[in-house]
């Protein structure tokens, strides 16, 4: 399974993460964004994960500010 973020604004319009991950990288809200990204992802798979069939795994990108960062996730 890969995890990919998308983004609806208050009008409904989608926008591409092509838009809005480099401004969430020159922010410095990227580490923010894919905390949690990854927080939702555990909270609704948590209820189906000894379901999941052997080797189940879950693809996530990160870019060079998680490798930089301290602490990406806990």
């Amino acid at each position: 399974m890969e995890i990919l973020a998308r983004w609806k604004n208050a009008t409904t319009q989608r926008r591409s993460p092509a838009e809005f991950i480099p401004l969430a990288e020159r922010t410095g809200l990227i580490i923010p964004l894919t905390r949690s990204l990854m927080a939702q992802v555990a909270a609704q798979m948590n209820p189906i994960f000894s379901k999941l069939p052997d080797g189940f795994h879950i693809g996530l990108n990160i870019s060079v500010s998680h490798i930089n960062a301290p602490v990406v996730y806990r």
